[in-house]
């Protein structure tokens, strides 16, 4: 009967097991489609909002506030004129955002 019980113990620990490897390879796999997915979709989003820019938009918003300039720190616009393309961007980026919403 001892011997029993035991085989019936070691079953539910085994099933238990499995199930835990089970799972967690199941989420590892998911993570990994998640964080593919994420990055290539947050690229395509920032690439269709930048096409909505103009140039001097586009060039302001990567040299100074994404911060992907050549010459980081060297800003080649006044800050009234950087204060007024700010706005713009962020204006158009709202509008951006509240359009693919």
């Amino acid at each position: 009967m001892l011997a029993y019980l035991a085989g019936l113990v070691r079953r539910e620990i085994w099933k238990k097991r499995c199930e835990e490897q089970h799972r967690r390879s199941r989420e590892s796999r998911a993570a990994r489609m998640e964080a593919t997915t994420d990055e290539a979709g947050r690229g395509l989003i920032v690439e269709e909002f930048l096409d909505t820019l103009t140039r001097r938009e586009r060039e302001f918003c990567l040299s100074d506030l994404m911060k992907q300039s050549r010459h980081p720190g060297r800003s080649d616009v006044s800050s009234t004129n950087g204060w007024k393309l700010r706005s713009r961007v962020l204006k158009k980026c709202q509008t951006f955002i509240l359009e693919n919403s």
